[in-house]
């Protein structure tokens, strides 16, 4: 199910993808794949490599430096991934364009990875 909101996420539990509002309809599809690819990679319990991400928002997990690294190497695969789901849909994308949604994304990430970690 997909939902308009403030911010972009998937919700595992709920199988949810909230998509930004604000976003230019362009950006909304850019965003839209990368949280499918998230629903591609999986989570911990079925991939033994990916799934760190989901929890990072969840107060128990302890955010060490690893931790922290798996986020954003999961982060890059599912934008990886939503770039191989709309080209396999046929979508007309822009690479120059999804790549800009993609690094604003990752940069986030990169500024939050430099944060405290135990």
């Amino acid at each position: 199910m997909f939902y308009a909101s403030s911010t972009n996420k998937y919700e595992v539990e709920d199988r949810r993808i909230s998509i930004n509002k604000r976003l230019s309809p362009e950006k909304q599809v850019y965003v839209i794949l990368h949280e499918c690819g998230h629903v591609l990679v999986g989570d911990k319990e079925n991939h033994e490599r990916y799934g760190m991400g989901y929890s990072q928002f969840d107060p128990n997990v302890v955010r060490t430096l690893r931790h922290k690294c798996d986020v954003i190497d999961e982060e890059f695969e599912a934008w990886h991934r939503g770039w191989v789901l709309g080209k396999r849909l046929n979508l007309k994308l822009s690479k120059c364009d999804f790549d800009k949604t993609k690094s604003l994304s990752l940069k986030t990430y990169f500024v939050w990875i430099t944060l405290k970690t135990k």
